[in-house]
C-alpha cells in the first residue's frame, strides 16, 4: 500500500542532495513555536508564562486560609493535552492522501522478498535509471535495504520514526536518572523499572514520562504558589529556591 501526496511546495533535488529541505509552510525541520521558545530569553519568559497559565487553569488555585492552599486534583493527561491542545497551532498542511493498492511479493523476512519488493516499486512508479527511492522502515527491513545499495545505489533507506523517538526516550532516562526519575517512575506505579529501562514498550514509556513531566511540574507550581516565589527565584543559581529543582 502506498500513499501519495501533493507536495505544497516544489523539491528539487537530486539522489545525492543533502536532505536540507525548507519549506515556507513549516512541513519540515523544527516548527516555529520551538524556534521562538529557545530564540531569545524573552520568547522563554513569554512560554514559561504560557505554561504557568497553562497549569493555574487546571489547578484552580484558591486559598482557604493564609497558610492553606486549595487546589484541583481531578484530572489526568487527557485534561492536560486538551488545555495544551487549546494554546498551540496544530494542523495538517498536505492534502488527503491517494491511496494505491500494490501488488504483493514475496516473504518479507527474506533478503530476496524485500529485493523483490523495491523491484516492484520502479515498475509501479515508472522509476528511470536516474531516479531513486526513499523507504521509510522498522529496523529489520531497514538493515536489509541496506544491503540492496550495493545493486541500487538509488535507493534510501530511512529508519522509521518510531525508531528514533525510542532513542530519544532512551536518552531523557539517562540524562535525568541522576534527578531520581526511576523513584518517581516507582511512585507513580510502574513495577518493573529494568523494563522502563530498556523501553520494552515504547507506548507506556512515553505516558510515564510524560506523567512525570506534569508531575514534577505541577509540584513546582504548587511550591511557587505556597512559598510567594517566582520563575526568577527557582531559576536563579544564587538564590536558595533554586535547590527545590536541583537533583
Amino acid at each position: 500500500m502506498a500513499f501519495q501526496m501533493r507536495m505544497p511546495i516544489p523539491l528539487e533535488e537530486r539522489a545525492d542532495d543533502k536532505k536540507n529541505i525548507t519549506s515556507p509552510t513549516g512541513l519540515f525541520g523544527m516548527n516555529d513555536l520551538m524556534k521562538d521558545t529557545g530564540r531569545n530569553a524573552k520568547n522563554r519568559q513569554k512560554k514559561w508564562r504560557e505554561k504557568q497559565w497553562l497549569f493555574l487553569a487546571i489547578l484552580g488555585y484558591s486559598w482557604l486560609s493564609e497558610r492553606q492552599l486549595l487546589y484541583n486534583t481531578d484530572f489526568d493527561m487527557t485534561a492536560i493535552h486538551q488545555k495544551i491542545f487549546e494554546n498551540i497551532d496544530h494542523s495538517c498542511l498536505a492534502d488527503a492522501p491517494n491511496i494505491v493498492i500494490l501488488e504483493t511479493g514475496r516473504i518479507p523476512s527474506s533478503d530476496e522478498g524485500i529485493f523483490q519488493s523495491t523491484e516492484m516499486y520502479k515498475q509501479d512508479f515508472n522509476l528511470g535509471l536516474d531516479d531513486y527511492l526513499d523507504v521509510v522502515a522498522d529496523e529489520a527491513i531497514f538493515r536489509r535495504l541496506i544491503k540492496q545499495r550495493k545493486i541500487w545505489p538509488k535507493l534510501r533507506p530511512i529508519l522509521g520514526q518510531w525508531h528514533t523517538s525510542k532513542d530519544m526516550c532512551g536518552v531523557l532516562i539517562v540524562l535525568f536518572s541522576s534527578y531520581r526519575i526511576f523513584e518517581l517512575a516507582k511512585v507513580s506505579g510502574v513495577k518493573f523499572l529494568d523494563k522502563l529501562d530498556k523501553i520494552v514498550d515504547y507506548h507506556f514509556t512515553v505516558c510515564v514520562l510524560e506523567l512525570i513531566w506534569c508531575a514534577v511540574t505541577i509540584s513546582i507550581c504548587i511550591y511557587m504558589k505556597k512559598t510567594n516565589l517566582n520563575k526568577y527565584n527557582i531559576m536563579d543559581s544564587n538564590s536558595g529556591a533554586n535547590n527545590t529543582v536541583k537533583p
